[in-house]
């Protein structure tokens, strides 16, 4: 994922358009699958700079399937000896993050002010960076994408490990972020959480398929006179509480 200027000054914001609200987003991504959140993990170190043993990252039992899938994956041998223990550090993830950046300024596209930067929320990490305006997008959408799978394809499931360490899924991590805030009733489900969007989109919603990869990852538009979104009890997702536990569940 990544915000991109070009020299002229206009941007291509990688975020929810208006025909993209935030729940498509972050309930399919606008295509399809767009994670949400990276919070910055530290190690904490002894009094000596030592790190206790019983603070080690172990593998997490719940990943064990997804880690295996993307060892099987795994394009190159740095990405293979990042996931061979079961663990992704954020030492990791900045290393390859660096390795992103080399391979895209390597391009001769000439790319400018590319790197990685926070969130407003602290959540997630984007990639940013600037280009020629006589450049193809399609080119820049080429290199960058190239890039990330080459060096930084394991980056989604280091936030999932992070921010759902149990492996329940993103929209039961938002189902119980909105009981624990009050806005929904407890027994309020992820599923119950993903049964409204899907009737909604069914109903409003004109799937987009891309001309390079079809329809298996698509972009979900909605008409601007459609009504607004609403969850079991009518409350609105453009609620403040909706909106901060779809952008940050563990809120």
């Amino acid at each position: 994922m990544y915000a991109a200027a070009k020299s002229s000054g206009s941007a291509l914001p990688n975020a929810p358009s208006s025909s993209c609200p935030a729940a498509v987003w972050f309930a399919f991504g606008c295509t399809a699958r767009a994670w949400w959140g990276l919070l910055l993990s530290a190690l904490v170190v002894s009094l000596f700079g030592c790190a206790d043993s019983s603070d080690e990252p172990k593998p997490n039992p719940a990943y064990a399937a997804e880690f295996a899938k993307a060892l099987a994956d795994a394009p190159n041998d740095y990405v293979r000896e990042v996931l061979i223990d079961g663990i992704i550090t954020y030492a990791e993830i900045q290393d390859a993050q660096s390795r992103v950046v080399d391979c895209i300024n390597s391009s001769d596209i000439g790319f400018s002010e590319v790197g990685y930067v926070s969130n407003e929320y602290g959540t997630h990490e984007s990639l940013t960076l600037g280009y020629p305006a006589i450049a193809s997008e399609d080119a820049v959408t080429d290199v960058v994408q190239g890039c990330e799978l080459q060096w930084l394809p394991f980056d989604t499931l280091y936030r999932s490990t992070v921010n759902d360490p149990g492996n329940v899924g993103f929209h039961e991590l938002v189902a119980r972020c909105l009981v624990r805030h009050g806005v929904m009733p407890p027994g309020f489900t992820g599923e119950n959480y993903l049964e409204a969007h899907m009737q909604y989109y069914d109903t409003y919603g004109t799937r987009v398929c891309d001309a390079k990869i079809g329809c298996g990852l698509v972009e979900i538009q909605i008409p601007p006179d459609a009504p607004p979104l609403k969850l079991p009890g009518g409350v609105p997702t453009s609620d403040p509480q909706v909106q901060a536990c779809q952008t940050n569940p563990n809120s």
